[in-house]
Formats: C-alpha cells, structure tokens, sequence
C-alpha cells in the first residue's frame, strides 16, 4: 500500500507594483509598453486615480512614479525607471549605467525635468514639439556645416577702404550722435585723439553738439580743417534723456548761433558741403527757410 503525501501548490509569486498617474501622458506610455511586452505577468499596474487604497499620497504619485518589488523595497522616480529597465534583458545594460556612481546622481535632476515638460513630449501636443525640435536641431547642424561659408574672409572680404577713398575724392568723416558711444565733447576729443587726422576726419552737427553739451563754434576751433562735413540744425537745451531725434528745430527756433557758426567755418577755410537735418514739414514755407 502506497502512502499519498499531499503537496500544496506553490504561493504565488508577489508582483511587481506600480503606481502611477494615469492622467499622464508620460506614465500612460511607459505602461502601455510593460504592457505589452513579455513581462507584463511580473507586473501590477495600479492607477492612483483607480486604486482607491494606494499605500502612497497621491500628490507624491503626481510627481513621480512609485514603486514596490517582491521584497517590499520602494522605488520612486528614476530609481523605479531603472527598476522596470532592469527586468528586461535588453534594456539591463542602461539599467546598469543608471546605478552606476557618476549617473546615479544626475538622474533625479533629468527626471524632474522631463517630467515637468511631459506634456510636451509626450501625449497630442508632443508632435509640434518634436519637430519644433528636429527643425531646430537640422537649423544647428545645418548651420555648423556651413560655417566656412559664413566664418572666413568669404563672407567679410577685406575692402581697401582706405586706399579707395583718395582716388574716389571723399574723406572719411565720424558723426557723433547723441545717444552714442560718442556724443559729449570728451568723447569727440577721444576719438579725435586715437584716430589719424590724415585718415578720419569729423562731421560737426550742430544740433547733436548741442544736445551733447558741446558748442558749435568751440568745436569748428578746436578741431579746425580736420571738419569735413558739416550737418546743420538749431536745438534746444534740455537734458539727453528728454532728447528726440525728430525734434531738429529750424534755424532761428533755437539756441545756436548758426551766424557766428558760418562765419567761423570761414575762417577756418572750410569748403566742404552743408546739409541742413531738419525733421520738420517745411512745404508751406520754402523760401523762409531758404533765406533763413
């Protein structure tokens, strides 16, 4: 007579839990592939918007994916990515990198942020990001290709200023302007000061002078036949900041001894053109201005 000893069936093996949020795009995804991969019988996916008794705060599950294997360890964020990496073959060898001491600890960081633009990259609205993305990175690559066609003397060809500029019987004129790097007597006298006479000369504007805090006239002595080009218009004092550039007044309209001005290019022998700047609709009244 045989003795039959009764043998119980084995317990079952305690899944893998998941707890994630459902309402994300991002979660959505990656448990739609453990779904429908091979090891999906290793896994329980519980959605916190479903899975009424969830050991977690679901504020906790919003901002990361939870995680509690066989043993009753708990995974959140990347550390529970890496987890469900490591059950696939394939994938263990990333898994490994993540743990490794050098990634381990820039993982949280790259989490947070993709998980703080998930709705970009993933879901509806994560087409017109990626190719927002893949246009910008051909835009790159593109334009590192090209760079001998924009880097070099190909694109800046060298021009010999200054030997065209004598045969062409033009001098070379600085106009200081109010607003600029070069706009108060100082700075005029600066630039006069670094630059060769011979080479740069200056175009005297009376309303800009003013408005900088020069003098016409001190200017036309000071700096004599190196005068150019002359632009001429009156102005008012006022301070810079209040300054507009088309409040250009008529001769007579302002403060400039426009007179003393002309007769002081006399002087110096100035032979050079006058252009008179003025923003002012002047069609009604030509011939005042004209003889003004």
């Amino acid at each position: 007579m045989r003795l039959r000893v009764p043998v119980s069936p084995p317990a079952p093996r305690t899944k893998t839990k998941i707890y994630y949020d459902g309402q994300c795009a991002m979660c959505t995804a990656v448990m739609g592939r453990v779904r429908a991969s091979q090891k999906r019988g290793e896994f329980q996916l519980c959605d916190m918007h479903a899975d009424q008794a969830m050991p977690f705060d679901k504020a906790a599950v919003a901002r990361e994916m939870h995680l509690i294997d066989a043993e009753g360890r708990v995974y959140r964020g990347a550390a529970a990515i890496l987890e469900i990496l490591g059950r696939y073959p394939r994938w263990a060898f990333v898994a490994g990198i993540g743990r490794s001491p050098l990634v381990r600890p820039l993982l949280p960081l790259g989490y947070a942020i993709v998980a703080a633009n998930r709705r970009f990259l993933f879901g509806p609205a994560s087409r017109i990001f990626w190719l927002k993305a893949t246009a910008l990175i051909a835009f790159c690559v593109g334009l590192a290709i090209s760079s001998p066609l924009w880097i070099g003397p190909r694109s800046y060809p060298p021009v010999p200023v200054w030997d065209a500029l004598p045969t062409l019987g033009h001098p070379l004129a600085f106009h200081s302007h109010a607003g600029t790097f070069v706009e108060t007597p100082a700075e005029v006298a600066r630039l006069a000061e670094l630059t060769d006479a011979s080479l740069v000369g200056l175009c005297l504007d009376t309303g800009h002078t003013i408005v900088g805090g020069g003098d016409p006239l001190a200017a036309v002595r000071r700096y004599g036949r190196r005068i150019v080009h002359v632009h001429v218009s009156d102005a008012k004092t006022q301070p810079p900041e209040e300054v507009r550039d088309n409040q250009r007044l008529m001769p007579g309209e302002g403060v400039i001894d426009l007179t003393g001005f002309f007769q002081s290019l006399k002087k110096i022998g100035y032979e050079g053109g006058v252009i008179f700047r003025v923003r002012k609709l002047a069609a009604r009244w030509p011939m005042r201005w004209a003889r003004a």
